[in-house]
């Protein structure tokens, strides 16, 4: 059976999640670019990913405003609009404190969250996250990635750019065009990105105080190995690990076994089941 989905209130806009899981923690899973919670599971890159999270915790997955079941309308569509919708989810499923695991952007969104609201936030991890201001893009090369999302949106290419290792890759194209349709429209994906590229936290990072743990493959071609560097050197006693592969997300499960054993060392203590 499928997760039920449901809705939260975040400053009248409508935030879709999922409770998955009965475990002794509370893991909030905030998702990168896109996400659609009901299609989530149909497809590696996230399944395994939020399988792993729910087999040890109560497990929160929500679709970030814009993206999935939540509302197209996205307001300002900033970062700290966007991090609200993380806490109105916690408020709306009873949840005062909970662990945070963010991936890619969703990564900045946590930090935001664990850096102004201390207080319900008792761990936070960080996957392939994206630092927005740690580095910079020329104008030319915003503009060129913005029209590529523009022009290769509802066609798989643009989130094939962000998943790699698909054991075919025409099948997943075609997945992935399904997906990009039901997450958002072109001009919602490519304003997402414009707020992503334009976007500066860098000044949230040292607030941070809850234990964190950063994970980042080396060779990652979509967040530099940089932006994990910047997380764990300006975050007061964060820990780090780095891994030798080239992937920013997989459609090959095992790929995860790593990050996914570090995580939950991380939060339980043990790698065990």
């Amino acid at each position: 059976m499928k997760p039920e989905t449901k809705f939260a209130n975040s400053g009248g806009v409508s935030i879709a999640y999922q409770v998955v899981g009965d475990g002794p923690i509370d893991i909030v899973f905030v998702p990168g670019f896109m996400s659609h919670v009901e299609l989530n599971w149909e497809h590696e890159f996230y399944s395994t990913v939020l399988n792993s999270y729910a087999s040890y915790g109560r497990l929160i997955v929500l679709d970030k405003r814009g993206t999935g079941l939540s509302d197209r309308s996205m307001g300002l569509g900033i970062f700290e609009e966007r991090m609200e919708d993380v806490r109105a989810v916690m408020d709306d499923a009873g949840i005062g404190r909970a662990a945070l695991v963010g991936i890619s952007e969703g990564g900045a969104l946590c930090t935001l969250m664990a850096a102004i609201h201390p207080e319900r936030v008792a761990a936070m991890v960080l996957i392939a996250a994206a630092c927005p201001g740690a580095t910079k893009i020329s104008e030319g090369a915003r503009e060129r990635f913005l029209e590529f999302i523009r022009g290769g949106w509802n066609t798989g290419s643009v989130l094939d750019f962000f998943i790699q290792n698909a054991p075919d890759h025409e099948s997943a194209l075609s997945k992935l065009a399904r997906f990009e349709r039901y997450c958002c429209e072109a001009l919602v994906a490519e304003q997402i990105m414009a707020r992503n590229l334009d976007s500066d936290i860098r000044e949230a990072v040292p607030l941070v105080t809850v234990p964190t743990l950063v994970l980042h493959n080396r060779h990652d071609p979509v967040v530099p190995l940089s932006h994990g560097e910047y997380y764990a050197s300006h975050i007061p006693g964060a820990t780090h690990a780095y891994f030798d592969d080239d992937w920013h997300g997989s459609w090959r499960a095992s790929d995860y076994d790593k990050i996914l054993a570090a995580a939950r060392q991380f939060l339980t203590g043990t790698t065990a089941p």
